[in-house]
């Protein structure tokens, strides 16, 4: 054992008397086991699982060798994914590295040379009123479309055609006389757990019939005609 290592508080060791450790640990994260470990959480101020619920576990546990051999197979998924996960985030520092050339004029695409000016997003964009709808004021089955921020942070990239995402829904009357979008509006979140996520943006591409409203935590500008490109703002 090594003696560098210690168990603190609320963790157990688990010590098998037979079986594939890699194979018990994917056994035991797995979706089925994992819910039915949770089923078994007791306690109202502070939740913990005990021994006895961990140790009455049921867990599948095919012959040795199999075991070996799923765990290898497993593992060269989770290896396969981590070299994805790897070049995403190369992709991603290419892309912001690009963005920051071009969208400051730094570097200019060919066949463009005229000069650029700046203005203020209020010269040139006005605020659409939206409405504060948290999100268990949404899930109907029927109502319009709503965006809530923090779909913005999880769910979005830097477009949303609406009309071909389910977004939750509102009662229509609950949002009776807000404006609905428009293709083109850009919704903003203006809140975030962390600064990161204050200010994210997404373009509106498409609305479906019964149209869309932006809900709680969310502001939305939209540009005045003719002043920018689709995609650009």
């Amino acid at each position: 054992e090594d003696e560098r290592y210690v168990l603190g508080d609320h963790v157990y060791r688990l010590r098998l008397s037979d079986g594939f450790p890699a194979f018990v640990r994917y056994g035991i994260n797995s979706h089925k086991v994992n819910i039915q470990l949770r089923s078994k959480v007791v306690g109202s101020a502070q939740l913990g699982l005990g021994r006895r619920a961990v140790l009455e576990q049921p867990i599948s546990f095919p012959p040795l060798k199999e075991q070996e051999a799923i765990a290898e197979a497993l593992s060269d998924a989770n290896a396969a994914i981590e070299s994805l996960d790897t070049l995403i985030t190369k992709k991603r520092d290419v892309k912001q590295g690009t963005m920051q050339q071009l969208l400051t004029g730094r570097t200019r695409l060919p066949g463009f040379t005229a000069d650029w000016k700046e203005v203020r997003l209020g010269e040139i964009c006005e605020f659409v009123k939206t409405i504060a709808l948290s999100r268990s004021q949404l899930e109907a089955d029927h109502g319009v479309g709503c965006i809530h921020y923090g779909d913005i942070h999880t769910k979005f990239n830097d477009r949303l055609d609406c009309s071909n995402f389910q977004l939750p829904m509102a009662e229509s009357g609950m949002v009776a006389g807000v404006p609905r979008l428009k293709v083109g509006d850009l919704v903003i979140a203006d809140a975030s757990e962390d600064m990161a996520g204050v200010g994210k943006g997404i373009e509106i591409l498409g609305i479906p019939q019964d149209g869309v409203v932006a809900g709680l935590h969310t502001a939305v500008l939209r540009p005045h005609v003719g002043h920018f490109a689709k995609g650009f703002l």
